[in-house]
């Protein structure tokens, strides 16, 4: 006899599946309107991405010029001058080179945490130690370029003749902050007539991207190249951004001010605040920054 539970289970009717929430398969169109959607947010995110990096980049760059500037008013604490520009040395003192005319850069070691680089005795280590805070970072990292360590940065050789935008025989003017090492003078804050607050001492250098460490003013050490671009620029050409840098070869050397930032340069000024300076700058005015005496006023809304 037949168990009446399980004649029950036998006739029992067979239940409807719920298909509802069932996972459905995308259709090709809608995927393409996911991947549309994806695609446009990533448009619309990247620049932004792009745009906080570079105002990260841009304080830290600030940040490195304000610390140069810290360090060339120490510098000037002790010796009453601001640091030699640089100078093409022939002379060798006891089989070795004469520091004496080495950089600006290098002086101010001292006064950037970097002691133990000024005092080394051994010319090809300090001619490879990168120093970070001489690099910017829209630029680049600090690290060997051509197997030397570089600088972002240039002091400001002033704009040559002070009558006139045009260069004195091999740009040794000496109406800017540095002079070539070779002349017979050094310049002190006295001698910033125009007052500190409307003349540059240092700031971003313009160089070729495409050749970091072989562009012309990027080709040399940072510590010994010389009354060169690698240290020093001049005010006679407003400031451009590396984009506009000539196309090499030929190795073109630069003698402007310059940078990666997309608007304008940051310079230090001689009171030691910080500045950026737009690369629509009219060139007078600019001009007109570079050099320490020349009496013209400074109308600093025209340059930011």
């Amino acid at each position: 006899m037949m168990n009446p539970l399980s004649t029950k289970l036998l006739i029992r009717k067979p239940q409807k599946l719920n298909l509802v929430g069932k996972a459905q398969a995308f259709t090709l169109i809608e995927l393409l309107v996911v991947i549309a959607i994806l695609g446009l947010l990533m448009a619309l995110l990247l620049p932004a991405i792009q745009r906080v990096r570079e105002a990260s980049n841009l304080m830290r760059c600030q940040s490195n010029l304000r610390q140069i500037g810290v360090a060339l008013h120490n510098y000037h604490n002790d010796f009453q001058i601001f640091p030699t520009g640089s100078a093409d040395e022939t002379n060798l003192t006891n089989g070795g080179t004469n520091r004496d005319y080495w950089s600006w850069l290098f002086h101010i070691l001292p006064y950037v945490e970097a002691e133990h680089i000024y005092r080394s005795t051994n010319d090809a280590q300090i001619n490879t130690t990168p120093i970070p805070l001489y690099y910017c970072p829209s630029r680049r990292r600090p690290a060997l370029y051509n197997n030397t360590a570089k600088t972002d940065y240039a002091g400001n050789a002033g704009a040559s003749d002070a009558s006139s935008t045009s260069d004195l025989p091999s740009w040794r003017g000496d109406n800017g902050i540095f002079i070539e090492a070779r002349r017979t003078f050094r310049v002190s804050i006295a001698m910033i007539h125009d007052g500190t607050s409307n003349t540059i001492m240092a700031g971003d250098k313009q160089t070729n991207p495409r050749y970091l460490g072989q562009s012309g003013g990027d080709n040399e050490p940072y510590n010994n190249p010389g009354w060169d671009e690698d240290v020093v620029r001049t005010g006679k050409n407003p400031p451009q951004h590396d984009s506009h840098h000539p196309a090499e070869p030929p190795t073109f050397w630069s003698k402007r001010f310059g940078s990666m930032h997309p608007a304008g340069v940051n310079v230090v000024l001689g009171d030691g605040s910080i500045r950026n300076i737009r690369y629509t700058v009219p060139q007078d005015l600019f001009w007109r920054l570079c050099v320490r005496d020349d009496g013209l006023p400074v109308n600093w809304s025209n340059a930011q």
